[in-house]
């Protein structure tokens, strides 16, 4: 008898672990969700030799407009350092060693996006195609300190990397993707690689981001 309470019990819980994973793209439904990861500069070559992938994270909304459909608005982070290695060569330091605390650019983005689902709703892996658009802040940020070492000697060059605020540049751009939700109960686990072209002044710049996060259903 207790055998085949445990059994019951235990296909009932399948059963609403099933039940809510199909719920969570039923239309009309949302969910609130969190994710962080990486974003790797991809161009122009400025942009891409002179600074090193960044970390990032943020959160979102996403409502489901059908089983196969779903809106998703979201808002992240992103910090890209300077890569020093490049900086070394571009100062043609031989013998040298150049230090960088802190600095590099900081861009926030404002994201819409249309996610369309390739499986059906409840599937073990639910993987969806992802496009959209944003709205790229780009802001400098000043390093707190660079220094050049020389057979002992230490020169402060940090005034060269200063940069003002007309810097910063606010500019549209569009991305496009593949993601992976994978149902966990109540929630989902989602993976999300994108690919960004941000229609700056002189030259698009582009970026490449892979993030993970969980979504929960409201």
């Amino acid at each position: 008898m207790r055998h085949t309470r445990t059994i019951l019990l235990s296909i009932l819980a399948l059963a609403l672990i099933a039940s809510c994973a199909y719920a969570q793209r039923t239309p009309g439904t949302y969910s609130i969700g969190a994710f962080g990861g990486v974003a790797m500069p991809q161009g122009p070559e400025e942009f891409k030799d002179y600074f090193k992938s960044g970390l990032g994270f943020g959160g979102e909304f996403k409502y489901n407009v059908n089983p196969k459909m779903s809106l998703a608005g979201s808002f992240s982070m992103v910090n890209f350092g300077y890569n020093v290695d490049q900086l070394e060569k571009e100062f043609d330091l031989e013998g040298a060693k150049l230090t960088v605390d802190g600095g590099g650019v900081k861009v926030n983005v404002i994201q819409a996006n249309v996610l369309y689902y390739l499986m059906p709703a409840g599937s073990a892996t639910e993987l969806y195609a992802i496009g959209g658009g944003g709205y790229y802040m780009m802001t400098p940020k000043n390093p707190d300190k660079v220094e050049i070492e020389f057979e002992g000697e230490k020169l402060d060059i940090t005034e060269m990397f200063e940069m003002g605020e007309e810097e910063s540049e606010n500019d549209f751009g569009v991305q496009f993707g593949v993601g992976m939700d994978l149902p966990l109960g109540s929630m989902n686990l989602f993976f999300e690689g994108k690919y960004h072209i941000v229609f700056t002044e002189d030259e698009s710049t582009k970026l490449l981001s892979v993030m993970a996060g969980l979504r929960f259903p409201m």
